[in-house]
């Protein structure tokens, strides 16, 4: 799947399972999930595109979108003042900066791989989520869902994950194409739930705190 239909998945995935009951989870839940739904396509630069069945280019503005789409939940959060970035500074210490610099280290060793490898592997999924627990409490879980949505979703593509990477042996259901026409179905259904889960959470969020 592209890069949009992986964060609003991921979205969707976290609102709908974490259920945030407050303004700042929801966005917490929101940032978590997009993002861990965007991180295993480090390694799309790497792509095969002989591999697959159909040839698939994510335009750049496409991926200047979902980086400032993700960007712009960090900014919310900061400005809600309550979720992420508060805890990030209110437990700073060792653990969080030696946390931080794991996850650096991963991300430029993701990028480096060949497309649907180490990223897209329950050990690289295991590391990245373990990072981001030390790094970031609040938004593990919906990370860690968002990042097991996009390994969901890329089993049903024609080219193989390497789950269990190092081994080579790669898993695929060999359902559908990555851009076709699947993709775009489960964008915008995605993209529904993702609205209709933000409203129904804020304004249960609302009534409680009225």
């Amino acid at each position: 799947m592209l890069g949009k239909t992986h964060i609003t998945l991921g979205m969707a995935s976290a609102l709908i399972l974490t259920l945030p009951g407050s303004a700042s989870a929801v966005v917490t839940a929101m940032a978590g999930g997009a993002l861990g739904g965007w991180m295993p396509d480090l390694d799309a630069r790497h792509r095969d595109k002989a591999a697959d069945k159909v040839r698939v280019r994510e335009p750049i503005f496409g991926k200047i979108v979902n980086a400032a789409c993700i960007a712009a939940f960090l900014v919310l959060d900061l400005v809600l003042g309550k979720g992420m970035c508060r805890y990030v500074v209110d437990h700073w210490g060792i653990p969080p900066a030696c946390a931080l610099l794991a996850l650096a280290i991963l991300a430029y060793l993701g990028s480096q791989t060949e497309h649907r490898s180490f990223t897209h592997s329950f050990l690289g999924m295991a590391l990245f989520c373990a990072a981001v627990w030390f790094f970031c409490r609040p938004a593990a879980i919906p990370f860690t869902i968002g990042y097991a949505s996009h390994l969901t979703a890329d089993f049903f593509n024609f080219r193989g994950l390497q789950l269990f990477f190092p081994l080579k042996r790669k898993y695929s259901l060999k359902k559908c194409p990555s851009n076709g026409r699947v993709n775009q179905i489960l964008f915008w259904i995605c993209l529904g739930l993702t609205v209709a889960a933000v409203t129904a959470l804020l304004a249960i969020a609302a009534f409680a705190a009225g």
